[in-house]
C-alpha cells in the first residue's frame, strides 16, 4: 500500500487545486491520502473536508493547534500512514497526471526516489528559482550529495523508520535535505524518476523570498556541523569572496523585478549563513 503523505497551513488558495491534482490519479494498486492540519486558523480544513467523499481512503489528522515545525507535520502524517512507501507533497503545489503511478513504479525495487519540478506554469516567467525553469535530474545540495526535495519525495517505510524519519528540531526547513543524506549514509541508493513531475509555486513577496531563503542559509550551516564528519566541505574562500562581490555588482539589476528576486535570494542565503554562524559557532560561509 501507498501513502501520500500532504501536510498543510491556512492553504485556502491552493489546497484545492492540490487535491483535484491527487482526485485525477489513475494509479489502481491500494493507496490513501493522509492529510496532516498543521495548525491552521483560516478554512483550509473545511476546504479539504468536501474531497473525502472524492478520494478514495482520505483521511484528515488534525495536528495541535500551535504549528510543528515540517519535519514534525510530514512524521505526524508518517505515524498514521498504513502503507509501507511514503510519498511526501506539499499543500500548494500541483502533482501532474501519472504522478502516483510514477512513483508506485520505481518504488517496487527503490527506497528513496525524487521527481521532476516544474516552475512554468504556476508562475510568472522569470520568476523561477532555477535556470531555465525546470528542474530535471535530482540536485546536489551544498557540493555534497544529491537529494530529494521534500514536495516531490518518496521513500519506503523501512528505510524512513530505519534512519529515525525526519529531524524535528529543525525549525528553518531543510528536513529534505538531512534525511535524504542520512539515508544515502545509511547505504540506501536515490532514484531519480523523471515522470514524477510535479508544478511547484515559487515565493514572489520580498518578505517572503527574504525569509525561506535566510532560512536555507541557517539550514546551510547546520547540515554543514552535522555533515563534516562524513565529507562535507566548507566553500572556499574565493567562492565566498565571490559571492559577496556579486551581491554589490548584481545591486543595478534590482530595478527590475526578476532581477530584485535574484538578488534577495542571494543575499538573504548568505545573511543566514552569517547568523548561524554566529549562532551556533560553526563556520560556513
Amino acid at each position: 500500500m501507498i501513502s501520500v503523505i500532504l501536510a498543510m497551513r491556512d492553504s485556502t488558495q491552493a489546497i484545492d487545486a492540490q487535491l483535484k491534482a491527487l482526485a485525477r490519479q489513475t494509479y489502481r494498486g491500494c493507496w490513501e491520502l493522509v492529510v496532516v492540519d498543521n495548525g491552521s486558523t483560516e478554512k483550509s480544513c473545511a476546504i479539504a473536508a468536501t474531497w473525502q467523499a472524492r478520494i478514495p481512503n482520505m483521511r484528515l489528522i488534525n495536528g495541535p493547534s500551535h504549528p510543528l515545525g515540517p519535519g514534525a507535520a510530514k512524521n505526524l502524517g508518517a505515524r498514521h500512514a498504513r502503507g509501507d512507501t511514503l510519498v511526501f507533497c506539499d499543500h500548494d503545489d500541483v502533482v501532474r497526471d501519472g504522478w502516483l503511478e510514477a512513483m508506485a513504479e520505481t518504488m517496487m525495487s527503490a527506497d528513496l526516489a525524487g521527481g521532476g519540478v516544474e516552475y512554468g506554469t504556476l508562475n510568472p516567467p522569470g520568476s523561477a528559482p532555477v535556470d531555465g525553469g525546470t528542474l530535471v535530474g535530482l540536485p546536489v545540495a551544498l557540493s555534497f550529495m544529491p537529494f530529494t526535495i521534500g514536495a516531490n519525495m518518496a521513500v519506503s517505510r523501512r528505510a524512513f523508520d530505519h534512519v529515525g524519519g525526519f529531524r524535528e528540531e529543525r525549525p528553518w526547513g531543510g528536513v529534505d535535505v538531512d534525511l535524504a543524506w542520512r539515508l544515502q549514509l545509511a547505504g540506501y541508493r536515490i532514484n531519480f524518476v523523471p515522470h514524477a513531475i510535479i508544478d511547484k509555486r515559487a515565493r514572489h513577496r520580498t518578505i517572503d523570498l527574504w525569509r525561506q531563503h535566510a532560512n536555507w542559509g541557517r539550514c546551510c550551516v547546520d547540515l554543514y556541523r552535522r555533515y563534516q564528519h562524513a565529507g562535507m566541505r566548507r566553500r572556499s574562500m574565493i567562492r565566498v569572496a565571490a559571492s559577496y562581490a556579486r551581491l554589490i555588482v548584481w545591486l543595478p539589476r534590482c530595478l527590475t523585478a526578476n532581477g530584485r528576486r535574484r538578488w534577495v535570494r542571494d543575499a538573504a542565503v548568505r545573511w543566514g549563513c552569517l547568523v548561524e554562524s554566529g549562532r551556533s559557532r560553526t563556520l560556513y560561509l
